[in-house]
């Protein structure tokens, strides 16, 4: 019995230490596995990291060069509008400049050819001033002589009542004349004033037209005071024996 119990002891311890040798051996090869395969994880996965790291890099390069674009674009953008703003400024520059000299040009011109009015109009008026006194002192000169004859025959007891009238009536258009030649000289200075300014041109026009008018009324006043001197004269005749006083005048 004593023996049997030996034997299965011995059996067991026998196998025992060749199951722990197994698995000492299959510990020391899954030891071994496990570091076998640990090296190549570790290589892959600084692969992978290197890999991500390149692609890193090249997202962010695609990224600086978007960039660098974006603000070449703007860039050029800016120096474009900057050279259509400085050109579009100088041509401005140009234009003003030039209808600057144009209205320069205009204005002298005007300023000639007012000053050329205004030295016709001048002229016009001292010639026709001038022939107008002439006239009216001539006018003056034979109403002096006729109501001189009338006084001297209605002394003599002639009848002068009708040459009185007419050297009346002569006497008034002479003071007509002489009132409307005043007039003629405002209205020429007026039109003189207004024709040496661009803004009262059509004013000049008015004005001229004005002194034209004036002329020719005073012209009628001065006709008619020759006129009825003459047929005063006229009236007088027979009257006495007195030579009538000559009565012709010139006209402008």
């Amino acid at each position: 019995m004593k023996q049997f119990i030996s034997k299965i002891l011995i059996a067991s311890l026998v196998l025992g230490g060749g199951a722990i040798a197994y698995a000492e051996e299959t510990s020391a090869d899954a030891t071994a596995n496990v570091q076998t395969e640990t090296k190549p994880a570790t290589f892959i996965q600084t692969l992978k990291a290197r890999l991500q790291g390149v692609k890193d890099v090249r997202v962010q390069t695609k990224t600086d060069i978007k960039n660098v674009r974006s603000e070449a674009k703007d860039k050029i953008k800016e120096t474009r509008e900057g050279m259509a703003s400085t050109t579009e400024g100088t041509r401005k520059e140009i234009k003003t400049e030039k209808r600057e000299k144009m209205e320069e040009k205009k204005s002298e011109m005007a300023e000639k050819r007012a000053e050329k009015a205004k030295e016709k109009i001048e002229n016009r008026f001292e010639k026709m001033n001038a022939r107008f006194r002439a006239t009216i002192e001539r006018i003056e000169n034979i109403m002096v002589r006729v109501n001189a004859r009338i006084e001297k025959i209605k002394n003599a007891g002639g009848n002068t009542a009708a040459a009185e009238k007419l050297a009346a009536e002569a006497k008034m258009h002479l003071d007509l004349a002489k009132a409307s030649l005043i007039k003629l000289k405002e209205t020429a200075d007026t039109t003189v004033s207004l024709e040496t300014s661009l803004e009262t041109k059509t004013k000049a026009k008015a004005s001229l037209i004005s002194l034209k008018t004036i002329a020719k009324e005073l012209e009628t006043h001065l006709r008619e005071s020759h006129v009825m001197l003459e047929k005063a004269v006229g009236s007088l005749k027979g009257l006495s024996q007195i030579k009538p006083a000559e009565t012709k005048t010139e006209t402008p």
